[in-house]
């Protein structure tokens, strides 16, 4: 993957902005520091990063293409077939087949009328992708909390909080 100067990067206009150029590769830097990649991230992270970003809609080649950005993998593993399965520490996420496809885009599609908080345990609770799905989930969270209005994180603070000790 190639590194990339930030000034060369705005003098020379080369990416589009449709956020903050210092938001976005923050939020990647951020993603990377959790899955102990500490490196900047790559110009093809940052292009994927806002592709996926600016879309009105997520999709699900808008994901596939950060997953293959973020991970390296050409093909961008969806968990299509079966035998396909993932381990999470001692979460079993569904097993891979076709089935994966499906839901991943029945969720995508229900993405706007869910909490960013609830897109993003629904997604790793599926789980699509063999890797990338903490830096995709992280993106889908950050995608639909930019549409959230004033008051968002206290309503999540005091949900998660209610989740956590149920009456």
């Amino acid at each position: 993957m190639l590194n990339f100067d930030c000034a060369d990067m705005m003098a020379e206009r080369t990416l589009p902005l449709p956020t903050p150029f210092r938001e976005t590769v923050d939020f990647l830097r951020e993603s990377l520091a959790i899955e102990d990649e500490w490196r900047e991230p790559s110009v093809r992270e940052i292009f994927a990063y806002n592709e996926f970003y600016r879309a009105s809609e997520p999709t699900v080649a808008l994901l596939t293409a950060f997953v293959q950005a973020t991970t390296g993998q050409e093909i961008g593993l969806l968990r299509l077939r079966k035998g396909m399965n993932v381990c999470i520490g001692s979460y079993l996420p569904p097993r891979g087949g076709p089935a994966i496809l499906e839901r991943l885009q029945s969720l995508l599609e229900r993405g706007r009328m869910l909490s960013p908080y609830e897109l993003y345990v629904e997604y790793e609770q599926l789980h699509p992708f063999c890797d990338g799905n903490g830096r995709s989930g992280r993106l889908l969270y950050h995608w639909r909390k930019r549409e959230m209005p004033l008051g968002f994180l206290r309503d999540f603070h005091y949900a998660s909080l209610r989740s956590r000790n149920p009456k």
